[in-house]
């Protein structure tokens, strides 16, 4: 008697293993989930003998990369129980074996037999369901193998699903042996993530003389909206740079210290939301950290041409360094050359950077983003920046989307999961680096954590105009419109429209703020003209934005100036004109006496 052993392994790191010519092998996998998360896998097997001389009497099933041993083991077949053992060999896996107590035996005789279990559950960290599949490796060794991933309506729609599945129906998702040769199944349902944060900064001005000092907010972008509780002490303005960061403006006292925390929440989406405003400047420069234009790297990219192309040859040609994982190694940045040139020892910014330089040297634009990122599994999903939270990741500009896409090459070769073509829940981004490679930087003290889903109260726009001290007539009054957005998030393609009441506006009465971030004020100059006789009637100018108008009576005060003048001038017109009159009486008078002396002299005598 011929004792023959089935070895199905399901790990991440490659094994070998041997497959017979005795038999085919076919197997469904289900993998179901309930509304807690629960999971109930089932394996179903058929051998099927291709030799009338050996048969199977055994089954050993061998995983890796659970979380915890499967529980509840439970075999049988057409005629009973099956004896099940479970092996745990450090560090994670896990071997089955399935006695087959009632072998098939015959040429073209099948054995059908199944196994059950309870494995990792999913996993609901915030708005979001979150499922991690093992990875199945060796599947080219069986004939046949489908998996079925199914999960009830209320995990939601799905957000991210890697490798895209076969086909799908309602909530049941089927993946082929083809698909999961190389990429593990990666899940999550939910349509939007929230993160609440705290992040803090430190400012110093060692100089005797005040010092304008700036730093980088965690901002919008077409992945995520930001929502601001508090940014103590409030920054005296907040602008947006190039590449898109919040910079928020501060003015230090000489030899002084500034702690400065700001508190808000991140709701981040799987899919770019192209309605907030993006810079589109081109990003295809050299710099730093990414020498686009050094020859060797640059054939590279004109071979590749594309960033799809670029990832894939990131993902493969770069290896992930775990033994890195220090704070002295992580905090050393290589650089794409270095990356190129010693790509056994990469860590996260190494695949950042070499995919930036490729896409950069094949003419597209490219940047970086710093940011969180949110993982269980410090070996599947690596961090490598400052204190083991901050991670690194690229963009690159579509032009056929016209936005940026994000893509984690990283992530994508220690999961080996389609990091390309999706995005996760998992990547907040903190600043953006496009015209550096080096700046701003992120904050270095971060704590974040889920939370609730919750629209903050919104309060109205501060809108001010600077009233002119006096209206004149004949010439342009200029003045200014400050509005500033006390609101908790920014404010986009922001329309403000403007009217006159017994005034005349100069300046276009329809007005739109492109981008304006959470305490930020923005100005704009005002052309008023009155006209030349201003009567005592009251006037108006108004601002009407959405949800919020705002009327300024321009009473008679401000005219009084041009009153006192007007009657100064005409006081002075009646006066110059009496004045004229007595004279030209005067000179009448004058005239008329020397024209007749002889007549008055006789009338006397």
């Amino acid at each position: 008697m011929k004792y023959f052993f089935l070895f199905l392994i399901l790990f991440f790191i490659p094994n070998p293993a041997q497959a017979s010519n005795d038999f085919t092998v076919a197997q469904v996998v289900d993998y179901n989930f309930d509304a807690t998360g629960r999971s109930t896998v089932t394996h179903k097997f058929t051998l099927t003998n291709k030799s009338s001389f050996s048969y199977a009497s055994s089954y050993q099933l061998k995983l890796q990369g659970l979380v915890n041993p499967p529980k509840n083991l439970v075999a049988s077949d057409s005629q009973g129980s099956l004896k099940t053992t479970l092996i745990t060999t450090p560090p994670d896996i896990q071997l089955i074996t399935v006695d087959l107590s009632h072998p098939a035996v015959g040429v073209g005789q099948s054995l059908d037999f199944q196994l059950t279990y309870n494995s990792d559950p999913a996993t609901h960290n915030g708005q979001i369901w979150e499922i991690v599949l093992p990875r199945t490796l060796n599947l080219e060794n069986i004939d046949s193998y489908s998996l079925r991933l199914s999960v009830p309506d209320s995990f939601g729609l799905p957000a991210f699903l890697s490798p895209p599945p076969s086909g799908s129906q309602n909530s049941v998702f089927t993946f082929t042996k083809e698909l999961l040769i190389n990429s593990p199944v990666l899940a999550s349902f939910g349509q939007l993530q929230n993160y609440a944060f705290t992040v803090k900064y430190h400012l110093s001005n060692p100089t005797q003389k005040p010092s304008p000092a700036t730093i980088a907010l965690p901002p919008d972008t077409q992945y995520q909206r930001v929502i601001y509780a508090s940014i103590l002490p409030p920054p005296s303005n907040v602008s947006i740079d190039e590449d898109g960061n919040w910079i928020a403006t501060y003015s230090l006292l000489p030899n002084s210290q500034l702690d400065i925390t700001a508190i808000g929440q991140a709701r981040l989406l799987s899919q770019p939301n192209t309605i907030f405003n993006q810079s589109s400047t081109p990003f295809v420069q050299p710099d730093e950290y990414w020498p686009a234009d050094d020859s060797s790297l640059a054939d590279l990219a004109k071979s590749l041409k594309t960033p799809k192309a670029i990832y894939s040859y990131v993902v493969k040609y770069l290896t992930y360094d775990y033994s890195r994982l220090t704070p002295q190694s992580a905090a050393v940045r290589r650089g794409a050359l270095a990356a190129f040139s010693d790509p056994a020892h990469s860590l996260c910014t190494d695949f950042t950077d070499l995919f930036i330089t490729l896409v950069r040297a094949a003419g597209i634009s490219a940047r970086e983003i710093q940011g969180f990122a949110y993982t269980t599994d410090s070996r599947l999903r690596p961090l490598s920046l400052v204190a083991d939270v901050l991670h690194s990741w690229p963009q690159y500009w579509d032009t056929t989307k016209n936005t940026w896409i994000s893509v984690d090459p990283t992530w994508g070769h220690t999961t080996g999961a389609d990091y390309f073509s999706q995005f996760d829940f998992s990547h907040l981004a903190l600043v953006i680096h496009g015209k550096s490679s080096t700046s701003p930087l992120p904050p270095t003290d971060i704590e974040v954590k889920f939370a609730p889903y919750t629209d903050p109260p919104t309060p109205p726009l501060d809108i001010s105009w600077t009233k002119p001290a006096q209206f004149l007539p004949f010439l342009p009054i200029h003045t200014f419109l400050t509005v500033t957005n006390n609101q908790p998030w920014a404010l986009y393609n922001h329309p403000l429209v403007l009217s006159v009441t017994r005034l005349a506006l100069t300046t276009p009465s329809q007005l739109t703020i492109s981008t304006l971030p959470p305490f930020a004020h923005v100005t704009f100059p005002i052309t008023l003209k009155t006209s030349a006789l201003p009567d005592f009637q009251p006037r108006f100018f108004s601002i009407t934005a959405p949800n919020r108008r705002v009327s300024y009576n321009i009473g008679a005060r401000y005219f009084l100036a041009w009153h006192i003048t007007l009657g100064l001038i005409i006081a002075l017109i009646i006066i110059t004109t009496g004045f004229i009159a007595y004279r030209a009486w005067s000179l009448h008078l004058q005239k008329r006496g020397r024209k007749y002396p002889v007549r008055r002299q006789g009338q006397q005598s």
